[in-house]
């Protein structure tokens, strides 16, 4: 009796469970950006930029199938601080974010630098200058954000629809707009303006752009990453994605205007 009893549980236990399933998988990597072209951005419902094209070329090298998800920019960041097997591009590597993420990169670089109008009258020569300005636009909780603030700028206004920010500049509403290189010449054909429009008047540093995975994500995984990109780079591949995007480096040149320095 005490064998059937037995008997009948076993089968009961292998219906419920049975002996070829599957075990659970592991948590899949999540891949985060904002709507910031032409780094990242989203056209017709899909993600497109020199940031998301190294990103897709790497998800295929490491066998990544999640799709980023496109976020605010705040949202973004603080969900990678917390969440594990998390990562967040494009992003700067600065001092003050070292030890928060590990980061895979560089994927590519940048000259950030301040744009007037081409009509605007300013002839100032150091940072005094600028901070004198009216107003100065930039990405709101980025890292030239956060350290002009500790360079006592107080002109700033920080940018949440950046997809808006050329208008502001063109319409007046702001004195002046801070933007990298590649971001303003993407802006000006976008809305089939010159590049005659704007002109530069202080350059920032040139700064390198990269994948910054949550520290809760296993090492093994971020230099897998690391790993593929470094190929990427050896198979030529990396040089024609920034060949397409950046097809002309030397827009503007601004050896011996306003230098900013900022970490």
């Amino acid at each position: 009796m005490v064998l059937l009893r037995s008997l009948i549980v076993l089968l009961l236990f292998l219906s419920i469970f049975p002996a070829n399933i599957s075990p659970a998988k592991a948590s899949e990597l999540q891949l985060l950006t904002e709507n910031y072209p032409p780094f990242n951005y989203l056209e017709q419902n899909q993600l497109k930029g020199v940031g998301a094209d190294i990103v897709r070329a790497l998800q295929e090298k490491t066998d990544t199938v999640s799709e980023p998800k496109v976020l605010p920019w705040k949202r973004a960041y603080r969900t990678t601080l917390s969440t594990p097997n998390t990562g967040i591009f494009s992003i700067t590597r600065t001092k003050q974010r070292e030890s928060l993420f590990n980061w895979v990169g560089p994927l590519y670089s940048v000259r950030d630098y301040i744009f007037i109008r081409k009509t605007s009258d300013f002839s100032g020569q150091n940072i005094s200058d600028l901070k004198a300005l009216h107003s100065i636009g930039l990405q709101a909780e980025g890292a030239v954000h956060k350290a002009l603030e500790k360079l006592s700028f107080n002109n700033l206004v920080p940018i949440h629809q950046v997809d808006k920010q050329l208008d502001l500049l063109i319409s007046g509403r702001i004195s002046a707009l801070q933007v990298s290189d590649l971001t303003m010449s993407f802006d000006l054909q976008k809305n089939n303006l010159r590049f005659t429009e704007v002109k530069p008047i202080a350059v920032l540093n040139e700064a390198d752009m990269y994948l910054a995975f949550s520290k809760n994500t296993p090492l093994a995984e971020v230099n897998k990453w690391q790993k593929a990109l470094n190929e990427l780079i050896k198979e030529g591949q990396h040089a024609a994605i920034l060949s397409k995007h950046m097809p002309n480096l030397s827009l503007w040149s601004l050896e011996t205007g306003i230098q900013v320095k900022v970490n």
